[in-house]
């Protein structure tokens, strides 16, 4: 699969219009191509030079990437704990922060740097897919089994939601021809 190819055959794009799902295969330098139906449904995804982000990695695994210039008071209350945590806890503290958060740059072309530790939590073995998508103005990103484990649970969870609202629809539609 080629990032940048037509959107036809994602059906549900129309209906989410601002979401965006792919996966992708991150080149051996640890960058990532953002694909360009991605890239159209986040506003700052297509910058005019170098754009700063703040990747945060999730306890599911997951990462979300959004601008860092937006999320300093989020860095800034990291560093008030980091600073009131007792020395003894400090270092742990320390350490899980720098897991966390990271700095990585989205170039003009739409490539997204990542830090060697991202790329490494994404992709362990440097050739597997990762799962990149686009929802509420945000960039997010699974390594392969965080993106199993999320869509088996998430995939569960529409099939409810979907046989509910049918058997809705049907109930409606059985009360509107009997009433």
């Amino acid at each position: 699969m080629s990032p940048g190819r037509a959107p036809s055959w994602n059906v549900i794009a129309g209906v989410a219009s601002t979401s965006w799902l792919e996966s992708i295969v991150p080149s051996s330098d640890g960058r990532v191509l953002l694909p360009v139906e991605l890239r159209k449904r986040v506003s700052w995804a297509s910058p005019k030079r170098s754009l700063s982000l703040l990747a945060t990695t999730l306890g599911d695994g997951a990462v979300v990437v959004a601008p860092l210039s937006e999320r300093s008071d989020e860095i800034g209350a990291v560093g008030a704990v980091l600073e009131a945590a007792p020395a003894a806890e400090r270092a742990s503290l320390v350490f899980a922060a720098m897991a966390i958060y990271a700095r990585v740059s989205l170039q003009p072309d739409g490539r997204l740097r990542l830090s060697p530790g991202l790329a490494r939590r994404l992709a362990p073995t440097g050739d597997e897919p990762v799962w990149i998508g686009a929802h509420s103005d945000q960039v997010w990103l699974w390594p392969e089994a965080a993106w199993s484990a999320m869509l088996s649970s998430a995939a569960d969870a529409l099939r409810d939601a979907v046989d509910g609202h049918r058997a809705r629809s049907e109930g409606d539609d059985v009360a509107r021809s009997t009433g």
